[in-house]
């Protein structure tokens, strides 16, 4: 056993390094590797897990991670706070589903859940924090641009699940660009495009396009303010 591991951890690892594609069965059995069976330190992996983590990837589902960036799920400085829930986080992959993350590190907090569905595909941006019980469902397609700051309990979702009115489709992608912060408890639904450097108010309902550098609230979302700017 320490040995498949010890081959698999520089198997990933010097692919990860060269830039190749790092594939789903080769992340999730890197995650099972102790720090005594490598003797590598932890951080230095793909894609890292913390706390009670669900972590479930079907058969020819890819995670992919450009060197120098890393997955990380399940941690936060929110973890103080929400852990009383003892709630999971969980990644869930359908077959032929894509995760890719690059440019950086990306924090996924506790209890947040990601489900992506059959041949769909999410796209997440370095230096980006999902922060605690949030909830990511890529039925087409979510892409979220890099430093972007997600507050808890908010949800980002490309489908409705349940048509009401039959003169648009179930499901259209999901745009998020670039230093991008969206309140707490928000819900950002399909089609929606966010430019660069905009702001969600907490418990906005977005849907539509939303301007570079504008900031909205409501339900649903409107432009209140244009050209703000925002840091940590």
């Amino acid at each position: 056993m320490i040995g498949r591991a010890l081959h698999l951890a520089r198997r990933v690892r010097e692919a990860h390094r060269n830039g190749a594609r790092v594939s789903a069965r080769g992340v999730i059995d890197t995650i099972r590797l102790s720090v005594q069976a490598t003797g590598r330190p932890w951080y230095e992996f793909p894609v890292i897990v913390a706390g009670p983590t669900v972590v479930r990837v079907s058969h020819h589902a890819s995670i992919e991670v450009e060197p120098d960036s890393r997955l990380v799920l399940g941690m936060g400085a929110t973890q103080q706070i929400f852990d009383v829930d003892r709630v999971r986080s969980a990644l869930v992959m359908l077959p032929r589903s894509r995760l890719r993350i690059s440019d950086g590190r990306v924090r996924l907090g506790w209890g947040t859940k990601v489900r992506i569905a059959r041949r769909a595909s999410l796209v997440l941006g370095g230096g980006s924090f999902i922060n605690a019980n949030c909830l990511i469902i890529a039925n087409t397609s979510v892409t979220i641009g890099q430093r972007c700051s997600v507050a808890w309990r908010t949800t980002i979702m490309d489908a409705d699940y349940h048509l009401v009115a039959s003169d648009r489709p179930r499901s259209a992608p999901v745009e998020i660009g670039s230093d991008v912060w969206v309140g707490t408890e928000s819900i950002i639904m399909q089609g929606t495009s966010i430019g660069s450097g905009a702001v969600v108010a907490a418990r906005s309902v977005v849907r539509g396009v939303v301007p570079e550098r504008a900031l909205v609230a409501g339900l649903p979302a409107r432009v209140v303010r244009r050209d703000v700017s925002w840091q940590v």
